[in-house]
């Protein structure tokens, strides 16, 4: 018999009423699904943010480690050659060869070339080396020749193809190597210290050939012709000599005078004293 009280009391829904509950149930699955995705997003991205910052920030503590310890070995390599220097402070020859150091490392700050002390020191005895074997030549000029040549970059090479810190053609240095007995390739020529062989041993015989060391110079800058013509002041004198040797010859005067006050003892400290300017010129 049928419950007439159930089927007033209890109601049945129909299938478009389930359906509609359903999609309603769809529909606010779909939004917390939207909600939890954003907030994982927002989430990842304060996370990825974060990270940025701490390595960004560990970068820079990085940064500053190796800038301290690049100074702490410049530092350090500088107080070492000093040092060795003091072995025999009376002489003349390690006071020459760090103040050369030191100009050269002044032209590479404001070249903004990356800066090697012991690189420095090495050009810096060489051209003392070198010039040891010919009183007559100042190592000054020397170093005035590579500032101006290839401001002492040892890997230099110009438009015309000379190479070096001293600027050579590969012709002329092909016979200069011969003279010394030597193989040529162009691999001397990017050697500090074959190269400073050959540019004192030519400044050597230039000078025998002219006598006077602006002749030297505008032949070692634009060959024979160049110094006839600086000479004889004729017409054909290119720029570039024109310019070269007076530039030349200023940088060795700005050496000269600064030597005379240089002390290694107070440059070690960052200072330069101004006593006893009556001391005569470098080498000579």
């Amino acid at each position: 018999m049928e419950n007439i009280y159930a089927r007033k009391y209890f109601y049945e829904p129909t299938r478009k009423e389930l359906s509609m509950d359903d999609e309603k149930a769809g529909k606010r699955g779909n939004k917390n699904t939207a909600i939890i995705s954003w907030s994982l997003a927002i989430f990842f991205l304060f996370v990825s943010i974060g990270l940025t910052f701490f390595i960004i920030t560990l970068s820079e503590k990085i940064t500053d480690i190796k800038k301290v310890q690049g100074e702490q070995f410049i530092q350090h390599t500088e107080t070492n050659q000093f040092l060795l220097s003091t072995i025999d402070w009376s002489s003349r020859r390690s006071q020459l060869i760090l103040f050369m150091r030191d100009q050269i490392i002044s032209q590479w700050k404001k070249s903004k070339i990356k800066i090697n002390i012991d690189e420095a020191y090495r050009i810096a005895e060489a051209n003392l080396r070198e010039c040891e074997n010919y009183s007559y030549i100042d190592p000054f000029l020397i170093l005035a020749t590579q500032c101006i040549e290839s401001k002492f970059t040892k890997d230099a090479r110009s438009p015309m193809g000379a190479l070096g810190i001293n600027q050579f053609m590969p012709s002329t240095g092909r016979l200069l190597a011969g003279h010394f007995g030597m193989e040529y390739t162009d691999s001397l020529l990017y050697n500090v210290d074959i190269s400073t062989k050959f540019a004192v041993k030519l400044f050597d015989v230039l000078y025998a050939q002219h006598k006077a060391w602006d002749v030297v110079l505008a032949d070692y800058n634009g060959g024979p012709w160049q110094a006839y013509y600086y000479k004889n002041k004729k017409v054909g004198l290119v720029e570039e000599t024109k310019d070269y040797v007076p530039n030349v010859l200023k940088k060795k005067t700005e050496y000269d005078t600064l030597f005379l006050r240089y002390r290694i003892d107070d440059n070690i400290k960052g200072k330069h004293t101004a006593k006893d300017t009556s001391d005569k010129l470098a080498y000579k």
